[in-house]
């Protein structure tokens, strides 16, 4: 499997705080066994009804032709890749029935079959585009072969595995980089509005993963009784509050704080000569980079971009450009030199 030209590689709107932006549809069929009461065959089934749709929706996006997998035909290493990148979930590639994954050059669209519900249709874009990557999801969701097979009730909406996404069945989630509000110790209290107002809050990975690289991805918990319009509409009012407060409080840590200058100098000092790193560390010291970058405490003369090394230096994604197996030690050396070379040739210290 080769790697994938993903939305991490580009930047978009409100990039400095909101990393991508991910629109997900939940759907199942009516005449098939939802996946919690499944069979291997009725697993098959769902298979090659997604297979089919795959065709029928390459045919009228020829230049943005999805390719299918099936994920036990992958390696270890590939499907870490994957879920490091954020192309499928954890629990996708631990499901035992037969289940696959589908996507499109970018992540413009992308679906997997066979995890929780029979179809997880989504789209990642980076920066804040929440109706963009709702329109790629609707482009696949409606195809012909699809559009009457959904289980689907008047009253309720979509029906799925778990009760709070019936409804429009739609979760509308940004991953958001919060270094300032974190430093300062107002994380908290803006984690706790946002579940007052219905909205989860989870790690980098999804339910039951933790912050990494001071990001947290929130996303709407209900989708019940509001339309998708007016989700992405309350997605794009918090998203734009938490980022106005990111970014006030960031102006306040740089105003006549040398503390903060330091803790930003130190992390490139630590990339540029450090020849072990472990990933964690790494990730910690690669946020103030980007941070550091935005608020011109740093300068470079390249066109870098922080956000594909935060993903090259994960474990899978670091093999896969050695091209090789590497222990955890190796990893931590490997992982040195490429940000020795890429931080300490690309970046420069401009703060007085």
């Amino acid at each position: 499997m080769t790697e994938n030209k993903g939305w991490y590689t580009y930047e978009g709107k409100d990039s400095d705080v909101v990393v991508s932006s991910r629109v997900r549809l939940a759907r199942n069929f009516d005449k098939i066994p939802f996946t919690h009461r499944a069979s291997v065959s009725s697993s098959e089934q769902v298979i090659e009804v997604a297979k089919k749709a795959v065709e029928e929706y390459n045919v009228s996006h020829q230049d943005a032709a999805m390719t299918f997998v099936k994920i036990d035909t992958l390696s270890e290493i590939d499907k870490m890749y994957l879920v490091e990148t954020h192309s499928i979930s954890p629990a996708l590639t631990e499901q035992k029935l037969p289940c696959g994954f589908a996507v499109a050059p970018g992540d413009k669209v992308s679906v997997m079959i066979n995890e929780e519900d029979h179809l997880r249709i989504q789209s990642i874009l980076p920066g804040l585009a929440f109706e963009e990557a709702y329109k790629n999801c609707i482009e696949f969701e409606s195809v012909e072969s699809l559009r009457k097979s959904y289980a689907f009730s008047r009253e309720l909406g979509y029906l799925t595995s778990c009760p709070t996404n019936t409804g429009t069945a739609i979760r509308v989630s940004a991953m958001l980089h919060l270094p300032a509000l974190v430093m300062t110790k107002n994380i908290d209290r803006v984690l706790d509005s946002c579940g007052k107002l219905g909205i989860a809050v989870r790690g980098v990975y999804g339910e039951n993963s933790n912050s990494s690289a001071h990001m947290y991805q929130i996303s709407n918990q209900v989708t019940l009784g509001r339309t998708e319009e007016e989700l992405i509409k309350m997605m794009n009012n918090i998203v734009g509050q938490i980022c106005a407060m990111e970014r006030d409080y960031r102006k306040k840590l740089k105003l006549n704080n040398p503390v903060f200058i330091d803790k930003i100098c130190r992390a490139y000092g630590t990339l540029c000569g450090a020849w072990i790193l472990p990933s964690q560390e790494a990730l910690e010291n690669l946020s103030l980079i980007k941070l550091g970058l935005e608020m011109g405490i740093l300068k470079s003369d390249k066109d870098i971009h922080i956000l594909p090394l935060i993903i090259n230096i994960q474990p899978a994604s670091l093999q896969k450009i050695s091209g090789k197996v590497l222990t955890a030690e190796q990893r931590d050396t490997v992982r040195a030199q490429l940000l020795r070379e890429q931080i300490g040739s690309s970046i420069k210290i401009c703060a007085e």
